[in-house]
């Protein structure tokens, strides 16, 4: 797994699998604002006034099984300040598409 997660330099995911009313940004890009106001809470305050939305979606680097049909990976929302929620998944790839096997983790904020 380690592996897995220092090779996955550049991985992210791209524009054309989402839907046009979703942004996707660079994880690097988040970090930055997240830097620059020290972890405050005005970072929402900052993604309203740049991108229209206070609220964002992260996802954690995925880690597969051997033969690739099971990948492990965190989804989180942080939804303006103080509200938020996300789980772990493992998930089972079958006949070309991805099936929830297991919730490992869940929050709610």
């Amino acid at each position: 797994m380690q592996l897995q997660v220092e090779y996955s330099r550049g991985f992210g995911l791209e524009q054309r699998h989402v839907p046009s009313r979703y942004i996707v940004l660079p994880a690097d890009s988040i970090r930055r604002f997240f830097d620059r106001l020290r972890y405050s809470y005005r970072v929402d305050s900052l993604l309203e006034k740049r991108y229209d939305t206070a609220a964002y979606t992260y996802f954690s680097c995925p880690i597969f099984s051997v033969d690739k049909r099971i990948v492990v990976v965190s989804v989180n929302q942080l939804c303006g300040a103080l509200c938020g929620g996300g789980a772990t998944y493992v998930l089972q790839r079958r006949k070309g598409k991805w099936y929830k096997l297991l919730i490992v983790e869940k929050w709610v904020s």
